[in-house]
């Protein structure tokens, strides 16, 4: 049935961890469809087993956001939605690794290629996954069969520290142990097969018997990956061999091999989902700004109110898809009424989750009244200065000047 995650914030995509590592590197092997307990290439796909409810299908980080958080009314807002996700299984595994045990890889070459064989055994998580299980042969003029299948890491360990470092390279030897490994180890109960190639050089008997002997196990259903190490590698039978260029890695010494596990896990091992659909269903007063969502394959309902993406083959690093809107109405509002992603793994197992939804503020804008000129300010003209402990004296008036007053003579006689 399908699984519902709670929504949980976009974090960096680190391993957790070995258990984490592990888990994801078994999942991706599913992911890549391998197929176990095939004895022909013409047989068909064996049903997958129903996951347990306690076997999460796929592990996602999610995110929705809006910014800014507070607009005013007309202003647009950015909608972010993202997704990241690890797909897992619960159904068995089986690996085997076919290391080169000639004597071009004495001393620190064959020492480096043990301890990223050590490194892949600890990622597996072998004591916490009953059903994982990993093999161990070299070849060199022969092969040799180290270890059959088990699920003991300790034991696993030991094994590929007894590889040796003489003698020629049969590499299609090699091979074909380890195809017998593989069957050995079969059982009622159907597992995914991988088989990881180590060499560096060439085959003593030539490419041909190499391709005859890795044309056999992929046609059994077995994904075979192959590592080319050094200049004196076969580069063109090595990469030829393995089930695809996809799945073939190469190192120029021997000291690149301390990431060459990272690689193949990447390469090979990594999990994704196959088909995503995410969609938003934007809520009342909200309208999308036209011709803004990204990717711009987006799909857009009749009312212009739900924005769907499909995704295929989602990239380990994750999707991001964004659009604008426009809050029409004033308050905090949602920008969707919801938000969801259904998802199907590389198995066929369906899931979905619901993204968190963001809130956004928005405020009426200002009325702006226009400013009114004010009446100027009266000119005050300061008195003199009143003599300090009396009252005010009265302002001195200046003294007439007195003028000549000319009256008429009287003649008395």
């Amino acid at each position: 049935m399908p699984g519902r995650a709670g929504p949980r914030s976009l974090g960096p995509k680190l391993r957790a961890g070995r258990a984490a590592c592990a888990t994801a590197a078994a999942a991706a092997l599913i992911g890549l469809g391998l197929v176990g307990n095939r004895t022909s290439a013409s047989m068909a796909q064996a049903p997958t087993a129903t996951p347990t409810p306690s076997a999460p299908l796929c592990d996602f980080h999610f995110d929705k956001t809006a910014s800014p958080g507070v607009v005013l009314l007309g202003e647009t807002v950015t909608v972010t939605l993202t997704v990241l996700a690890t797909c897992r299984s619960n159904q068995p595994l089986h690996v085997v690794l076919v290391l080169d045990g000639s004597g071009s890889m004495a001393g620190e070459p064959s020492q480096t290629m043990k301890a990223a064989a050590t490194r892949l055994i600890e990622l597996l998580d072998l004591a916490y996954q009953p059903d994982r299980r990993i093999g161990v042969v070299q070849f060199n003029s022969a092969a040799t069969r180290l270890c059959e299948l088990t699920n003991d890491p300790q034991r696993a360990k030991g094994c590929v520290r007894h590889v040796a470092a003489n003698g020629g390279s049969a590499i299609d030897t090699g091979i074909r142990e380890g195809m017998e490994v593989l069957i050995r180890g079969r059982s009622a109960t159907s597992a995914r097969e991988l088989m990881m190639l180590f060499s560096d050089g060439g085959n003593n008997a030539g490419c041909p018997p190499v391709l005859a002997a890795a044309n056999q196990v992929k046609g059994m259903g077995v994904l075979l990956a192959t590592v080319c190490v050094g200049t004196g590698c076969d580069v063109a039978c090595v990469r030829q061999a393995a089930t695809s260029p996809r799945y073939y890695s190469a190192v120029q010494s021997a000291s690149g091999l301390s990431g060459v596990f990272d690689q193949v896990l990447d390469q090979v091992l990594d999990v994704g989902v196959r088909k995503l659909t995410v969609v938003d269903k934007l809520a009342e007063g909200i309208r999308y700004v036209p011709n803004s969502a990204r990717p711009d394959t987006v799909e857009l309902s009749p009312a212009g109110d739900q924005l769907t993406w499909q995704t295929v083959n989602v990239p380990k690093e994750g999707v991001t898809y964004t659009f604008r809107a426009e809050p029409r109405l004033a308050g905090s509002r949602p920008i969707s009424m919801r938000a969801t992603g259904e998802h199907v793994d590389r198995l066929g197992r369906k899931g979905s989750f619901d993204f968190p939804m963001p809130h956004v503020t928005v405020l009426m804008p200002s009325h702006l009244m226009t400013p009114v000129p004010a009446p100027p300010t009266p000119t005050h003209t300061p008195l003199p200065p009143t003599p300090t402990g009396g009252p005010p004296s009265a302002t001195p008036t200046a003294t007439a000047m007195p003028k000549t007053l000319w009256l008429p003579k009287l003649d008395r006689s």
